[in-house]
């Protein structure tokens, strides 16, 4: 946990809701956007109801100290006084719960009917077609003076009305070709990519044309990938700097809508340093937590990878694949039973997120509502839904697992960045499928960024690398110190056949070290010796043309790899790696996901979650005995409470427990 989140909560688990869709403009956009009825003759009514102090102690007293409230969506001043006032007036009767209040500010759109700035300056993607949420919401280019002054001034009127930071939503950012996004990408090339000029044989970039697409092989297109993900990042470096200049102690959090399944880069969003820039990073998606298809949805990925840069993810996945469609009268893509309710707040929990409920502060469907006054309340005080949050919640709230609590599982999955960045068809279906059995097998795993390759991996007794396809020569020799070392390398897929340009090499960049060759691949794992560690590699490359599930963008680039099916062989390699240095093995039902946390105390806490919940039943866990740092272990479920325990036996290095009465989630603190 970072310090200002440790000031703001600080041992607390951080329990957040949404409330930032109840704009009044929702009475413009009708029954759009996230299950909220903006068309409802009632609308006034239920949102004064969700404005008031009443709200705010019912919130309170489920365990919720943390509420995004609307204060912006890209009006003026005048158009938006009122909400203004409504957010100042509301956020004093959280602080008055203990509840932080972050404001919404939209990132992508101002309401052009009623705001233009004097030099406006329109966004255009790259087909030449306008910007736009809808055609009274457009979208002005980012990178415009006016703009940044207009969004400054938005931050600093927030922060004088009570709020604790901020929260900015849409932060993603497609490449611009408005005129002024041309002129400086060209300058932009002047000063960061000179040598492009030999290797076209070009005398300056005067003559330049933006891209159709950005990535691919060619060298302006790449380019521009890099040049609108350092635009997007320093405009929100910008805003966020204005922010702490005004309260140091503000939270920056915002919505770049990762986990899509679009490329990130492809979007404006450099994974690693755009997560260490935030404080909160909120993971809208469609990765609600249980089964689909026989793989384990969830938001798991996004809390892992929020966490190894610093920042804290929120979840905020939806049940269906438009939520912003709200026609289904018996269909609300919310949590509609308790156990879906339990598994939203307790993977957070199990994950190092911050338990999210984006369904609170809905208004009630039909279909669950058994009079006429029931749609006028919200959807958290449906007698199921309610006493679903406050079961789950208060058991979360007596787990001394959050704070400054950290991830300490001893193996790493590689994000490699510039194979997700130009070969995210490969690299990030890849990273996704690995990530997805090792959280299921009782392996628990970190994430290790490139950026950190030479300066962090030395931390992991392993490290996998999914199809990283795009393997520079810094890279590999980084990889290869750690193997001198005595690292471990589990290696799937067509690890280096291209070079940091997506160019075509004539073997693999690191066959020598793999003892394996893109001319003689096998169908099976190849283990290898190299300096004092040791390799595992399956380079079988390609796609399984099995599409991800409960992706929002089904695109092709979404098959998984070729070596998905071969579960059972990528676990037993990797269990040959490690040897007696697997931290954590389990006996427990299938789609059972295991994670490793130090505590703030100290001590270690194995999570366990089921994604598809049994009959109540019993765990059995071996534990590396090294991690054991307790007199007494002790297992915490949400229907036993804290039960003291001792290992049932001790051989071989390990500590094996019999976990009774487990039906969704338990914690072992050891």
């Amino acid at each position: 946990m970072n310090p200002k989140l440790k000031k703001h909560f600080g041992s607390k688990p951080i329990v957040w809701v949404a409330a930032w869709g109840i704009s009044k403009l929702r009475k413009r956009g009708g029954q759009y956007a996230g299950s909220i009825n903006g068309a409802a003759t009632w609308y006034g009514d239920w949102y004064a109801r969700v404005m008031s102090e009443e709200t705010a102690a019912k919130l309170a007293g489920l365990g919720v100290n943390l509420v995004v409230l609307p204060f912006s969506l890209g009006g003026s001043a005048r158009m938006e006084q009122a909400e203004h006032d409504d957010f100042e007036r509301m956020t004093g009767h959280l602080h008055q719960h203990g509840i932080v209040s972050l404001p919404y500010l939209q990132y992508q759109n101002i309401l052009q009917e009623d705001l233009i700035f004097d030099d406006t300056v329109w966004g255009v993607r790259l087909d030449g077609s306008r910007k736009q949420f809808a055609y009274w919401r457009r979208t002005a280019c980012q990178s415009a003076p006016a703009f940044r002054e207009y969004f400054k001034g938005l931050i600093a009127a927030a922060l004088r009305r009570g709020a604790d930071g901020i929260w900015i939503d849409n932060t993603h950012h497609v490449p611009c070709r408005c005129d002024l996004c041309v002129r400086t990408f060209k300058q932009w090339l002047a000063a960061n990519r000179r040598g492009l000029l030999e290797e076209l044989r070009l005398e300056n970039f005067d003559r330049i044309e933006m891209p159709p697409l950005a990535g691919g092989t060619d060298p302006i297109a790449q380019a521009l990938l890099d040049f609108n993900c350092r635009r997007n990042l320093d405009i929100l470096t910008e805003f966020k700097r204005h922010m702490l200049a005004i309260n140091p102690g503000a939270l920056f959090a915002s919505n770049p809508g990762i986990g899509r399944g679009s490329s990130n880069y492809d979007r404006g969003i450099d994974l690693q340093p755009f997560l260490e820039l935030h404080d909160l990073m909120y993971l809208e998606n469609k990765f609600f937590p249980g089964v689909a298809g026989g793989q384990t949805t969830g938001n798991f990925h996004g809390f892992i990878s929020c966490e190894a840069a610093g920042s804290m993810g929120i979840p905020g996945a939806w049940q269906r694949h438009d939520f912003d469609d709200t026609a289904a009268k018996t269909a609300t893509g919310m949590p509609e039973t308790e156990p879906e309710i339990r598994r939203v707040i307790f993977e957070a929990a199990a994950c190092g997120g911050a338990p999210g409920m984006l369904w609170a502060i809905r208004t009630r469907p039909e279909h669950m509502c058994e009079k006429t006054e029931d749609l006028r309340t919200m959807y958290f005080e449906h007698p199921v839904i309610y006493a679903g949050m406050k079961k789950a919640l208060d058991f979360v709230h007596t787990l001394p697992v959050f704070g400054n609590a950290k991830n300490i599982a001893n193996v790493a999955i590689l994000h490699h960045r510039v194979s997700l960045a130009l070969d995210a068809k490969a690299a990030w279906p890849a990273m996704h499928a690995v990530e997805e059995h090792l959280h299921t097998a009782g392996m628990p795993y970190n994430v290790l960024y490139s950026e950190n390759l030479l300066v962090q991996s030395g931390e992991y007794k392993a490290i996998i690398m999914p199809d990283v396809t795009c393997l520079n020569d810094a890279d590999a020799a980084a990889i290869k110190q750690y193997l001198k070392n005595g690292g471990k390398l589990l290696v799937l897929g067509d690890c280096g056949l291209y070079n940091e340009k997506l160019r075509e090499r004539m073997e693999f960049a690191l066959g020598d070290v793999l003892g394996v060759s893109r001319f003689k691949r096998g169908n099976g794992f190849t283990f290898h010796a190299w300096g004092a560690g040791r390799c595992a590699a399956l380079p079988l490359g390609g796609s399984a043309r099995i599409m991800i599930n409960n992706i929002m963008q089904a695109e092709p680039r979404n098959f998984l790899p070729a070596w998905h099916d071969r579960r059972t062989e990528i676990l037993n390699a990797l269990d040959e790696l490690l040897g007696a240095d697997r931290q954590i093995r389990i006996s427990a039902p299938a789609h059972t996901a295991v994670t490793l946390r130090q505590t703030e105390s100290g001590a270690n806490a194995v999570h366990f979650l089921a994604y598809a919940p049994p009959a109540k039943t019993t765990l059995e866990a071996q534990v590396q005995a090294g991690l054991a740092r307790e007199k007494h272990a002790v297992w915490h479920t949400p229907e036993g409470g804290a039960q003291p325990l001792k290992p049932a036996n001790i051989t071989a290095g390990y500590n094996t427990y019999r976990l009774p009465g487990f039906m969704d989630y338990g914690v072992l603190t050891v």
